[in-house]
């Protein structure tokens, strides 16, 4: 009776104390596809990049992290590329042709107004005066009243490849109401010239 009361354990070989939290080995080897190249998407609002960061896995499963500072200025609607391809930028570079100057080209015009756009820029050309200016956001648009009586019907104008999506404009008491909405969050800036107004975005 005594030798059937002893404490004995199933399978001897395991131990028994807190044998849940051990972990167990295995010889099962887990397969990666190798690194090709990915892409990370920021958001409109982003200007610069500060830092790096990569998170990886050592032979012996600990896991480390290493980055490195930049400080650049970016353009969000590019995505960010991480890649173990190298290639020649010299060569790369010396196979593209220069690009000529870009001009403005014009994307919309109406009878007292017309807009021409050269990357960020908009060329606003109106000799009516601007009473005010302001941004909206959801989505993100510049609102311009420019001084005028007048009557007519509401004119929309859609751009294409342009930070510019639409350009509207609408009759109010007293002045007209251009409504610019944009593909994302940017700073801008209202400058007038001799032909009207240049907005430039940042």
């Amino acid at each position: 009776m005594f030798i059937v009361s002893l404490n004995a354990r199933e399978n001897p070989f395991f131990p028994s104390k807190d044998s849940q939290d051990l972990s167990i080995s295995t010889n099962k080897v887990q397969k990666y596809e190798p690194l090709k190249r990915a892409t990370l998407t920021l958001p409109s609002s982003a200007r610069v990049i500060r830092e790096v960061s990569v998170e990886y896995v050592n032979l012996d499963g600990s896991i480390e992290k290493k980055s490195i500072s930049l400080d650049n200025s970016i353009d969000w609607h590019l995505p960010i590329f991480i890649s173990q391809s190298y290639t020649n930028d010299t060569a790369v570079q010396e196979n593209i042709p220069m690009k000529k100057e870009e001009k403005y080209e014009k994307v919309a015009d109406y009878k007292f107004i017309s807009f021409s756009v050269k990357n960020k820029r908009l060329k606003i050309i109106t000799k009516d005066k601007k009473i005010r200016n302001f941004m909206l956001i959801d989505p993100y648009r510049i609102v311009i009243d420019f001084k005028r009586v007048c009557d007519f019907r509401s004119y929309q104008e859609n751009v294409k490849n342009s930070v510019y999506k639409t350009i509207k404009i609408g009759n109010h008491d007293g002045y007209y109401r251009v409504v610019i909405e944009l593909d994302g969050q940017y700073e801008y800036t209202l400058k007038r010239e001799k032909k009207g107004y240049l907005l430039f975005l940042k």
